[in-house]
């Protein structure tokens, strides 16, 4: 007893020290200075000196879509730190205080003058030297963003805004998953578009950074495609089941209805909780996991499905059509992950507008609020 104490007290400790090394902040801009001592990329934090990246840094700054998404790239981070810390079997005043605690990494975006499209490096290694003189080495997701690329040379404001939600939404799944459990298929080097077919990983992984654009947006398309594609199920047209696996605007479409159809229930960020626990490597297995978790989002999780798919494919709970597809018997897959720990609830009083509101909730869901102007509830880091 006492020698796994100790462990979780060292395990907790280790979480809250390493992670000090980070710059605190929502976003920072990174400049290619050349090569650490290993060959990976040097970089310096932007400031004044880069007055190119003046319209980049007001829309960081004015965008509230970005201020969600970088909220939300925080929670997930201390939802693993949650899982890690209910493995040593910590208290719950113990996994509070981590939570509290926890310092997490910013949102790294590095700016190139290159005219090919912005991407999310995520498995990369990198340095950045602070403004003290001191370099510091990081494995973690790094937003590439091309101010030559179509996307910034567009001017739509809009657009680029999606496009770098998008972007951090692959962080967000590298931090969920781990990076040494992130799906990884061919198709990641090949090109690929909201209605083109490639595979269930690639579909699954795209389909997630298209989703999360548009939910945190409100742009329900990709790219280019018509407007309301993801909400009025463009993507899904003319496809048959395996197509619509295999398509990353039909995934995107299935997790938006899910997270706005499954609102009440805050679907959204237990599919991100479930994404953290279970490293799933396609939406079958996330949506399957979730299910099973979550019990209560069945019903809206079956219905998306069958709907999206006119019918083709069943949910999670059905003996047919997507277990099928998938070449699976209905079970799960991925890693069976830590349980979600619902033994032990807290009210929380926290400010919500010009007032307070108490949230009950369990030992690893943060506070939500809920915005009155739309039914997309994010994650309230305090």
């Amino acid at each position: 007893m006492f020698r796994s104490t100790r462990i979780a007290v060292a395990v907790l400790l280790v979480l809250l020290i390493l992670p000090a090394l980070a710059l605190a902040g929502n976003v920072v801009f990174l400049v290619r200075t050349g090569t650490d001592a290993e060959g990976n990329p040097m970089f310096r934090m932007a400031d004044s000196r880069d007055t190119y990246l003046s319209s980049l840094f007001e829309l960081t700054q004015s965008s509230k879509a970005l201020y969600e998404t970088t909220r939300y790239y925080d929670a997930v981070q201390k939802e693993k730190v949650a899982a890690a810390l209910q493995q040593q079997g910590v208290t719950g005043a113990q996994l509070q205080y981590a939570q509290a605690n926890f310092q997490t990494e910013p949102v790294f975006i590095e700016v190139t003058n290159s005219r090919s499209g912005s991407y999310n490096d995520w498995k990369g290694r990198f340095s950045v030297i602070y403004p003290n003189g001191q370099a510091y080495s990081f494995s973690s997701p790094r937003v590439v963003y091309a101010l030559g690329g179509d996307v910034a040379r567009s001017g739509n404001r809009s657009l680029i805004e999606q496009t770098l939600v998008h972007e951090v939404a692959h962080g967000v799944m590298a931090k969920a998953e781990g990076r040494n459990n992130l799906p990884d298929t061919p198709w990641l080097s090949k090109p690929h578009s909201g209605g083109s077919v490639s595979d269930d990983k690639l579909a699954f992984i795209e389909g997630w950074a298209e989703f999360i654009g548009a939910y945190f947006t409100g742009r329900q398309t990709i790219a280019g495609d018509p407007a309301g594609a993801i909400q009025t199920n463009w993507y899904g047209r003319g496809k048959n089941a395996q197509q619509l696996i295999n398509t990353e605007g039909w995934n995107a479409t299935v997790f938006y209805h899910i997270a706005t159809q499954g609102a009440s229930q805050n679907a959204m960020w237990k599919m991100t909780q479930v994404m953290a626990r279970t490293q799933p490597q396609n939406t079958w297995q996330l949506l399957t996991n979730l299910v099973r978790y979550y019990p209560e989002l069945a019903p809206t999780v079956n219905q998306v499905v069958y709907a999206d798919s006119g019918g083709q494919i069943a949910g999670p709970g059905g003996q047919t059509g997507y277990a099928s597809n998938y070449g699976t018997s209905g079970g799960a897959s991925g890693n069976a992950g830590a349980p979600i720990k619902k033994n032990k609830t807290w009210v929380i009083v926290a400010p919500a507008g010009n007032r307070n509101v108490g949230y009950v909730v369990d030992s690893v869901t943060p506070i939500i609020r809920v915005n009155t102007s739309a039914v997309l509830p994010a994650p309230e880091i305090a």
